[in-house]
């Protein structure tokens, strides 16, 4: 996945009621990221409630995914 697309799943499908984003969880994912020690595959959990997507689990990892390849 590159920058373009982590970027348009967090804008297009950001599920309303999911904890708010932590400087600092981010900030951690980012580094590791830039480090190359972030674990390659980690899952990002997208469904489908009553017809409409949501990425339910994962907007740290998008949000850095973003930051980090965009760089």
């Amino acid at each position: 996945m590159d920058s373009e697309v982590a970027a348009k799943l967090i804008e297009k499908y950001n599920y309303k009621v999911q904890r708010y984003i932590i400087p600092m969880n981010y900030g951690l994912i980012y580094q590791g990221m830039h480090l190359n020690t972030f674990p390659p595959y980690t899952t990002i959990h997208i469904a489908v409630l009553d017809g409409i997507t949501h990425v339910i689990d994962g907007q740290h990892t998008l949000l850095s995914m973003s930051a980090c390849h965009g760089s």
